[in-house]
């Protein structure tokens, strides 16, 4: 049995670096010792060295995908870590997608990890990814992780019923191509499908969709 000295190994871009580091932290909090090159790579360490063995002495490697692309040295991350996954025939990976991203960032990365579900974080302060990822990680009974999601996508039951509300007072009108969204006397101009009859997490990513882009048009919470 192999003894790892990490619990995970975050193979990101530079780029995205802030957005790591916040998962990396919350990870922490839950027991999870990580690999993070800006937490563990001093001046003067052999850079490329010290990636390749912690690379291949963490029991898991999360490969993180954002709208910045694939950097350089991530990408020799996880072709070395789908290597390791096909030569030693145990599952190692897991694709994460930050905020903003989509598979499609996958595919530039590698076909391989196509067929991969991902984790998608919507944003980065809810909890519920943070705790799934966590158990992930720990190889925690699936079932109990697919409880904490179902669980986490009933609650907002009067989350339509708190939408429309919010966009009862806002008028929305189309002016050369561009739609203006303006605070109105009541009037609702758009009206959003009732789907609470049947809340599940693309009902839900759909509502919110909507509350965040109109959100950044009028910046109204």
């Amino acid at each position: 049995m192999t003894n790892y000295s990490n619990d995970v190994f975050l193979s990101h871009n530079g780029a995205d670096k802030p957005s790591v580091e916040i998962i990396a932290a919350a990870l922490e909090k839950q027991g999870v010792k990580c690999f993070l090159d800006k937490w563990n790579i001093l001046p003067g360490d052999q850079w490329m060295r010290n990636l390749e063995n912690e690379l291949s002495g963490s029991r898991t490697i999360l490969i993180f995908f954002g709208t910045n692309g694939i950097g350089p040295y991530q990408q020799a991350e996880a072709d070395a870590a789908l290597r390791r996954q096909i030569q030693q025939r145990q599952h190692c990976i897991i694709p994460v997608l930050l905020p903003g991203a989509s598979p499609e960032h996958i595919a530039q990365c590698s076909l391989f990890l196509q067929g991969t579900n991902a984790l998608k974080f919507h944003t980065l302060d809810d909890p519920l990814p943070h705790r799934v990822l966590a158990g992930l990680v720990r190889a925690e009974d699936p079932e109990h992780l697919r409880q904490l999601i179902r669980a986490a996508a009933a609650a907002p039951a009067d989350l339509l019923q708190t939408l429309q509300q919010w966009l009862s007072g806002l008028c929305f009108e189309w002016q050369e191509n561009e739609c203006w969204v303006s605070e109105g006397q009541g009037r609702r101009c758009l009206n959003i499908p009732d789907l609470s009859g049947s809340f599940n997490a693309d009902s839900i990513e759909y509502l919110l969709s909507w509350k965040s882009r109109l959100t950044e048009l009028i910046g109204r919470e």
